[in-house]
């Protein structure tokens, strides 16, 4: 019987994992078929059919690394060993298990990236490299380690358990390079037959998902000098951009599979989560400046209203609707609106939100505003027109959320080419490695 178990996460880490979904199918651009992915499967307890899918997946992957294992302290037979383990065909296992029930996938992650690792790490110096070969053993063996962890746990039927490298072990006592490499080929990926019935069969590949910058959304990185410059935030990013690069290169300076190593992919997303709500709350910030000084209530009311609005679609489009921090956010304007509110104690307390954010990414982002000329002329132009709609502004009238607005659609047209259901599916695993301390691997 399958073990199905279940991990508490806190509403932080809920945030985090969830920060790159995007709103329901609004931004998520891969298919499935006609259809759009889903992640109700991962909710769903697997079938005997697609633990059996998984099974010989795994079994597979672990033979492919046991095998490729002996040659590991041949430095001579480098170059052909980490041609052998890159072209290992993961990509169609990956997308079988994402098609069935998406958190299957577990380890698979884990070769997946240090398939991609090996490929950006230099190796075709490996062979003059001693310290970098012996990385290279140690995260070999260790996502070893976290395959064989994942099919202890998976439980795999009895009439879909693999012993033919145990067999082929006792065949081959002192195996020569020869017979490594005769096995290795011989143990190649599950193919798609037609008379497996769509057993084993993708219905979509995911190349392009799986590509790293793909599945880390490294755009956003990429484009964060754009989404400083949004007017108004008057954020001294000192370092910031540094800041998101380091976090980048260290996940592929050192990569592991160990726990040590998922807090540093953790790490990458939150900080690409605080930046951005960085910039979204100092855009909120200035318009509560401008909402106090505008006398009509009304106007003040429907200004509030739709900024409150807008701040629910930013929560929306990153699947963070129970960020504490956001939540008293909406609350607060909504009572600077409302005038039930001490300005001077409200920006004290997003001086408090954004401090620690700030302080991670190498950025002062904690100074006091001032409504600069171009504020002063909207609010007068919000005060003398009492009748505009915030929701439908007209091309002749003034829009003060137009940067907000902005914004918001920048965001989704980063996220517009993101395969971001694929994206979850993987952070579900590092979140899933995270909680599971008996399952863990330590750091050497």
């Amino acid at each position: 019987m399958f073990t199905l178990n279940i991990i508490v996460l806190t509403m932080r880490d809920l945030s985090i994992l969830f920060f790159l979904i995007s709103i329901m199918t609004k931004t998520s651009e891969a298919t499935r078929g006609n259809d759009r992915y889903d992640d109700n499967s991962s909710q769903e307890i697997p079938s005997y059919r697609d633990i059996a899918v998984k099974c010989k997946h795994l079994y597979k992957v672990v033979t492919h690394m046991k095998l490729t294992a002996l040659q590991l302290d041949e430095t001579k037979h480098w170059s052909s060993l980490i041609k052998e383990i890159r072209e290992y065909n993961v990509i169609d296992p990956i997308s079988s298990l994402y098609n069935r029930s998406a958190y299957l996938i577990g380890s698979l992650w884990d070769f997946y990236l240090y398939k991609h690792w090996l490929k950006r790490a230099e190796i075709h110096n490996l062979k003059n490299d001693i310290i970098q070969q012996k990385r290279v053993i140690t995260v070999h063996r260790n996502v070893i380690k976290s395959l064989e962890n994942d099919l202890k746990n998976t439980n795999c039927p009895e009439d879909h358990k693999d012993n033919s490298f145990s067999k082929w072990r006792k065949d081959h006592p002192k195996p020569k390079a020869v017979d490594i490499t005769a096995a290795v080929k011989r143990n190649q990926g599950i193919k798609c037959w037609r008379e497996m019935k769509g057993l084993f069969c993708n219905k979509v590949k995911l190349n392009d998902a799986l590509e790293p910058e793909t599945l880390f959304v490294r755009v956003l990185g990429d484009r964060d000098r754009r989404l400083m410059n949004f007017d108004f935030i008057n954020v001294n990013w000192t370092g910031t951009s540094r800041v998101l690069k380091n976090i980048w290169d260290g996940i592929w300076f050192e990569f592991d599979v160990t726990v040590e190593h998922y807090e540093k992919i953790k790490s990458y997303f939150t900080l690409h989560n605080d930046f951005v709500n960085i910039i979204f709350v100092r855009l909120c910030w200035r318009h509560l400046l401008c909402i106090e000084q505008i006398s009509d209530k009304k106007q003040k009311l429907s200004y509030g209203a739709q900024l409150i609005a807008l701040l629910n679609d930013y929560k929306q489009l990153l699947v963070i609707q129970d960020d504490p921090n956001l939540n008293y956010l909406s609350n607060v304007i909504e009572d600077t609106a409302n005038k039930k509110v001490d300005l001077k104690e409200t920006i004290s307390q997003l001086k408090t939100i954004i401090e620690p954010l700030c302080s991670s990414l190498q950025c002062l982002g904690v100074a006091d505003m001032d409504l600069k000329t171009v504020n002063q002329n909207t609010i007068m132009a919000l005060n003398a027109d009492k009748e505009i709609d915030f929701l439908n502004v007209r091309p002749d009238e003034i829009d003060p959320l137009f940067n907000v607005k902005d914004f918001l659609n920048e965001l989704r047209g980063i996220f517009k080419d993101m395969h971001l259901d694929v994206t979850r599916t993987f952070l579900s695993h590092i979140y899933h490695s995270l909680h599971a301390p008996d399952k863990q691997i330590k750091q050497n």
